[in-house]
């Protein structure tokens, strides 16, 4: 029966396209429980139509879209009018069926959260293949998984490598490739506004690039491993332990060695970090400090490359403040309520429920295109009482990353390239965040009581060439 009423509805549709124009005008009229007709709509307008007046008229509810709208000179004049609550949108629904919900996944419980205030871990099957950075439940963005990247990182000049006291990390083995590092600006150099992000390469188990890490309380600095001979009276160029070592009693807390050969060896105050070694409990030998295990980071190409050549120094990426997207803290006791996972490869979404969310009153919408509407040499379209939610952007999490330079520019350099980020002429240097509307070329486009939100980009695009009505 369902399969005779889109039939139907297809049938109909098409013939009040055909009748409207053999009338010389065309009124179309899109049913949202008919999925696809509005994109539908819209090809067949430009095959089938010659430019002039349109009109698109949208019945209430949500009007999922598989792809972009096109728009194109033989749409010129088109008006796309709203009647009711009208919702265009280009998310995948999952859950309990909302408006809409054809082809809806119901959630399954797949294990217990351990996160303060979280109960239960939930799935729900996705195509295969799909993408997005953005998830929404209820009408509201869940977060992706996070965790502050802990004090005492340190990076090679470059930024390529971080090393830091990360041990749990080795076992971040599900989608290393989809964890990223968040990288906040220095307050410093007035570039706290700024927010990039680069895409994890490899983790692995490793000591800590340089000895130069903040170090537990009972350690200080050692500029070299002091060997101490007998009758040494001198300062030596190190700082001493709080406490005495294997009860030994080598370093008291007015910061003096006890001496064999008389008198005391005078420690110099300095600030509490350690160079990888502390004296032993045996007079004048040197052993390895024992440290916290480390993990050391590589952080993906050509996305270190960019940030390394913006603009000053110290707007450069140093070490990161979160780790964002990592599928072995869902539900972990480092997680949250409200975050989710998406494994593209195998097809689910996870996600840890908030309070007061059941699988029986939940919905999700996971955005399935980067695009509502791409429109290039168009003229005099009207958009009146639509909201266009639900759309992704994808290139930050290439392996570019999202290197922020200002309002919404980011670096796009291959690895070697003569670019800079205050140039912005060749199409390899700067990229601009795309919008979920995107105009190129257009003239006159109006939009009424329109609302964009849920959307990974810009709303919308104004790009070259354009005159707005």
């Amino acid at each position: 029966r369902r399969n005779l009423c889109a039939m139907y509805r297809r049938s109909w549709l098409l013939t009040l396209l055909v009748s409207a124009h053999a009338l010389g005008r065309r009124e179309i009229w899109i049913d949202p429980t008919v999925e696809g007709s509005l994109e539908d709509a819209v090809n067949k307008l430009a095959a089938t139509a010659p430019r002039g007046a349109a009109t698109i008229h949208l019945l209430p509810g949500r009007h999922r879209i598989r792809q972009p709208l096109y728009l194109g000179p033989s749409h010129s004049g088109t008006r796309f009018l709203g009647h009711g609550k009208v919702v265009i949108s280009g998310a995948i629904e999952v859950g309990a069926p909302g408006n809409g919900g054809k082809n809806v996944t119901a959630w399954s419980v797949v294990g217990p959260a351990n996160c303060s205030g979280c109960s239960e871990i939930w799935r729900a099957a996705i195509p295969t293949g799909l993408d997005s950075r953005q998830f929404y439940v209820n009408g509201n963005r869940a977060n992706r998984t996070w965790v502050a990247f802990p004090a005492g990182g340190v990076k090679d000049p470059m930024g390529s490598t971080i090393s830091a006291p990360l041990p749990n990390a080795v076992d971040w083995t599900h989608n290393v490739t989809a964890i990223e590092l968040v990288y906040r600006g220095a307050q410093s150099a007035g570039s706290q506004w700024q927010e990039s992000r680069c895409p994890v390469a490899s983790i692995q188990s490793g000591e800590n690039l340089k000895a130069t890490q903040t170090c537990a309380a009972d350690y200080c600095e050692a500029t070299a491993c002091p060997i101490c001979g007998a009758n040494q009276t001198n300062p030596i160029t190190s700082t001493c332990r709080t406490g005495p070592p294997s009860g030994q009693g080598l370093v008291n807390k007015t910061g003096h060695y006890p001496n064999p050969g008389g008198g005391s060896v005078v420690c110099p105050e300095a600030t509490p970090v350690c160079f990888g070694y502390v004296l032993d409990h045996s007079w004048g030998t040197c052993t390895p400090r024992s440290t916290p295990t480390h993990t050391t980071v590589t952080v993906a190409q050509p996305c270190v490359y960019n940030g390394n050549i913006k603009v000053g120094g110290a707007q450069a990426l140093h070490i990161p403040a979160y780790v964002e997207n990592v599928f072995e803290l869902l539900g972990s006791d480092m997680g949250h309520p409200g975050e989710f996972f998406l494994d593209s490869r195998a097809g689910y979404v996870y996600y840890v429920p908030r309070a007061g969310e059941t699988v029986k009153n939940t919905v999700g919408h996971v955005p399935a295109t980067e695009f509502l509407v791409k429109s290039t040499n168009a003229a005099n379209l009207n958009f009146s009482n639509i909201t266009f939610e639900h759309a992704t952007w994808l290139r930050p999490s290439s392996p570019w990353g999202f290197v922020d330079v200002q309002a919404g520019w980011t670096l796009a350099c291959e690895v070697g390239d003569p670019c800079s980020a205050g140039s912005g002429e060749g199409p390899n240097e700067a990229f601009e965040t795309p919008a979920a509307l995107s105009f190129i070329a257009a003239t006159s486009v109006f939009f009424f009581n329109c609302t964009f939100q849920h959307l990974g980009s810009n709303g919308i695009g104004f790009f070259s060439r354009t005159q707005i009505g």
